[in-house]
């Protein structure tokens, strides 16, 4: 389905106007993942901080963390071509990532949960914070018209 130009003008439009829910949505998953590192919090807090497509955050594991470079390797597969990509996170993040593979007794995956399950927790918890319903897609849209609007470089935020 191709969506026309005012479509997507209105969803420009909508993801602007949720633009300060997605900062106020960080802070509150920041607290609370501090005060309850649970799958609950960390979840939707990964997708908002990384930007990354939910299938990728679901196959993030334990080894592909480096907390001392402060860098996550990331399992990307982008037209019919699987490669690694590692980034660099916020500190903050690692911190709580600690906290939560400690806490949890994680040893491999960090989400041991199915797509679907994943989605509705994102879901459920963005409508419980901020009262908007945001999916982890709409998450890795904010995350980039965020990085757009604060780097002003097309280029850098697409790749």
């Amino acid at each position: 389905m191709v969506m026309s130009e005012e479509g997507v003008m209105r969803k420009v439009g909508e993801l602007r106007l949720y633009l300060d829910d997605y900062e106020q949505l960080i802070r509150e998953l920041l607290d609370k993942s501090v005060r309850s590192p649970r799958i609950k919090y960390f979840l939707p807090l990964t997708l908002a901080l990384s930007g990354r497509r939910i299938g990728e955050v679901l196959r993030l594991a334990v080894k592909d963390i480096d907390f001392e470079e402060h860098k996550v390797t990331w399992w990307i597969e982008k037209k019919r071509q699987a490669m690694y990509l590692t980034l660099p996170m916020p500190s903050r993040w690692f911190t709580i990532a600690q906290d939560y593979i400690v806490l949890n007794k994680i040893t491999n995956e960090l989400f041991p949960i199915s797509r679907i399950t994943a989605w509705r927790v994102v879901t459920d918890v963005t409508s419980e914070l901020i009262g908007v319903r945001l999916s982890p897609h709409d998450l890795r849209h904010l995350f980039a018209m965020k990085a757009l609007l604060d780097t002003k470089d097309y280029e850098l935020v697409r790749r």
